[in-house]
């Protein structure tokens, strides 16, 4: 008995030295700069978002009774389709396409969620001063190669940072087995006028 009140008292204080790093990591990612490492950010703090949005009003923790999470991938995971237009970091987690490159550059973010979830909706931030728009896709890839847009959502130009959301009519329900999926970021500017910065995609484990 004594030496499973050892362990009970030893396991608890792990737990809160885990819950006090973790909220020390928090913290530190909040105060991101730009040029700082990118793995401090924390996307959460920058999205202006409505209310009434449904990633906004539902849950947003995975495994709870809903089903319903969401998963955030920042521009700067995404890797550039012509080596010409390698991305700009910006800050923030946003990418931009090189000055002097290519006016049109396209990222890519690969996929992996899990057979049998459903793509519910999608929210697109950037930061943008330019008068076009930048673009995230969402698309698919079937076993004959044939690409197809689930979903596509353009920035508004010259609004600074900004967000939108965009819901998927029934949902995208995933196959891992016939479909391959990825995010794609595309702009028509190069330097940093137009910022392509992240995407949350709302997500239901039990559609």
């Amino acid at each position: 008995m004594k030496h499973f009140k050892q362990k009970v008292c030893i396991i608890g204080g792990l737990l809160i030295s885990s819950i006090a790093v973790s909220q020390t990591v928090l913290e530190n990612e909040l105060s991101l700069q730009a040029g700082d490492s990118i793995e401090k950010f924390s996307w959460q703090k920058d999205f202006r978002e409505n209310p009434q949005d449904s990633d906004v009003m539902q849950n947003k923790t995975y495994g709870e009774i809903s089903g319903v999470y969401q998963l955030i991938f920042a521009g700067s995971s995404a890797s550039a389709l012509n080596t010409e237009s390698a991305p700009v970091y910006g800050g923030a987690g946003c990418i931009y396409s090189p000055v002097g490159s290519t006016s049109f550059a396209a990222y890519d973010v690969p996929l992996q969620i899990p057979s049998g979830h459903s793509i519910l909706g999608m929210r697109y931030a950037w930061s943008d001063t330019s008068a076009s728009s930048s673009r995230v896709v969402l698309y698919s890839i079937d076993n004959t190669g044939t690409f197809a847009t689930e979903q596509q959502i353009d920035s508004t130009g010259d609004t600074g940072y900004d967000s939108t959301f965009a819901t998927l009519p029934g949902g995208l329900l995933i196959d891992n087995f016939t479909h391959k999926y990825g995010l794609r970021f595309i702009t028509n500017e190069d330097g940093n006028t137009q910022e392509m910065c992240a995407v949350r995609l709302e997500i239901d484990s039990t559609p």
